[in-house]
């Protein structure tokens, strides 16, 4: 696992108004951080070690931004697959979508009483079905 080279390999900068592609009713929160650049390289991580690292920089505001809102990535304990990854240059948003792709999962943003919580959701999982993380897959 190449986790801590890949943190140490980080690249952030802030950029402009590069915006991601959301589905119709979806909602993003206002994060500032999601539009910093980063690049990684992640050989067989653990994908728990990766979004945990995802989480910090988003909520520390070190990535470019300043009063990111409270949130929480959660990751259903389903997923047993170990990470590789290398990204160069791209948004922590566009970083998060291959990350989750790449363990064959896809993102959902939600409010929860004005906490934003990010689901990592495995492709055969419906949405709706992932209000608790430690839910078994059925």
């Amino acid at each position: 696992m190449k986790l801590a080279t890949a943190i140490a390999a980080a690249i952030l900068a802030v950029v402009g108004n590069a915006t991601g592609e959301l589905a119709p009713g979806d909602v993003e929160p206002p994060i500032p951080t999601l539009e910093a650049r980063i690049s990684l390289e992640l050989t067989d991580a653990d994908p728990r070690n990766v979004f945990e690292t995802f989480q910090s920089l988003l909520a520390s505001g070190k990535a470019g931004g300043t009063g990111a809102p409270s949130f929480e990535i959660r990751l259903r304990s389903s997923i047993d697959r170990t990470l590789t990854l290398s990204v160069r240059d791209v948004t922590l948003r566009t970083a998060l979508q291959a990350a989750a792709e790449s363990l064959r999962c896809r993102l959902a943003w939600r409010n929860e009483a004005g906490r934003w919580v990010l689901d990592v959701i495995p492709e055969n999982i419906e949405a709706e079905r992932f209000a608790d993380p430690s839910e078994k897959s059925g």
